[in-house]
């Protein structure tokens, strides 16, 4: 786990973000996780949970998280528990994002880009966009997919490539101006 930023919501409530990394040599499928956050004596105070919300997780690869809790102090520290199962799919990690657009509206902030698929088809594409502060750590995620019921053939990068936006969850007020990665896997037809 890393780039974690702990931060505190208008209403008092607490989020934690941050990114995980798949070290263990194989591929995993969706991967849940669970923080335990503790006082400064190691009590526990809070639990939160999310998930990565990608369908697998190749080895290699490092996905964003974000999790809520309903803490009024600030924790001292956190324990984290990672569970997968082994992946039931292989994604293709070669699909591109071109054309990237951030904006903002308010309160919202949308990452916009073209997704261009290099080789055989892929009939569903999930996205995951992690947006970082001017310190490198995660303050907003987004996940989006990519399924309109039609197989994406190779394609130009640009040319006839479908749009994705994916819109930030999280601290958007302090994602620094293009600052952010994009990780796309690609499923083949059945």
């Amino acid at each position: 786990m890393s780039k974690v930023c702990l931060h505190q919501e208008s209403d008092g409530s607490w989020i934690a973000l941050g990114e995980i990394r798949n070290n263990s040599g194989e591929d995993k499928g969706e991967v849940d996780i669970d923080i335990t956050f503790l006082d400064s004596g190691g009590t526990p105070i809070n639990e939160g949970f999310d998930s990565t919300y990608m369908l697998a997780m190749p080895s290699g690869t490092s996905l964003p998280f974000i999790v809520f809790l309903d803490l009024s102090d600030p924790p001292a520290l956190y324990r984290v528990v990672l569970n997968a199962l082994a992946a039931d799919l292989t994604p293709r990690t070669d699909l591109q994002w071109s054309e990237p657009r951030l904006t903002r509206s308010g309160v919202n902030v949308t990452l916009s880009g073209k997704v261009c698929n290099p080789g055989a088809d892929v009939d569903f594409v999930d996205a995951t966009a992690a947006f970082y502060n001017s310190q490198g750590l995660v303050v907003a995620i987004g996940y989006e997919s990519l399924d309109d019921g039609n197989s994406l053939g190779p394609c130009p990068a640009g040319a006839g490539a479908p749009t994705l936006d994916i819109l930030a969850g999280g601290v958007v007020d302090a994602i620094a101006e293009a600052s952010y990665s994009v990780i796309l896997f690609g499923y083949a037809p059945n």
